[in-house]
């Protein structure tokens, strides 16, 4: 499985992307806009990222990544954001910071059976 994770904490990016490998999974990370693009163009099943990603219209990466059918992960700091959002992603894609590797684990697996059990984008 190929997935996404993005965020500009450069830290975390390493930490979560080293954890994300260990289960064989191939990882490729982003910490703004323009790189998330351009890690896109090798395709993503799945694209985990910060909500606040810098010079990133996130409505339209959204919209985009529904075309391409990836499933999609957003890491939220604040409530209102949920909002923003809801009518581009099912409640079950969002997650709150701050979370740790299990909660992380949790939500990629619970984001794979829901796109696979309706056979729809999220």
């Amino acid at each position: 499985m190929k997935l996404l994770f993005a965020s500009s904490d450069r830290d975390l990016l390493l930490c979560y992307g080293k954890l994300l490998q260990a289960d064989g999974r191939t990882v490729l990370t982003a910490f703004d806009g323009p790189q998330l693009f351009t890690q896109l163009a090798g395709g993503a099943e799945l694209v985990i990222t910060d909500a606040r990603l810098p010079r990133l219209e996130l409505k339209g990466l959204l919209r985009f990544l529904k075309e391409e059918g990836s499933a999609v992960i957003l890491l939220i700091n604040e409530k209102k954001t949920k909002e923003l959002y809801r009518d581009l992603l099912p409640e079950e894609a969002f997650l709150p910071y701050p979370f740790t590797p299990f909660e992380l684990e949790d939500k990629i697996r619970e984001i794979l059976k829901l796109k696979d059990t309706k056979a729809v984008t999220l």
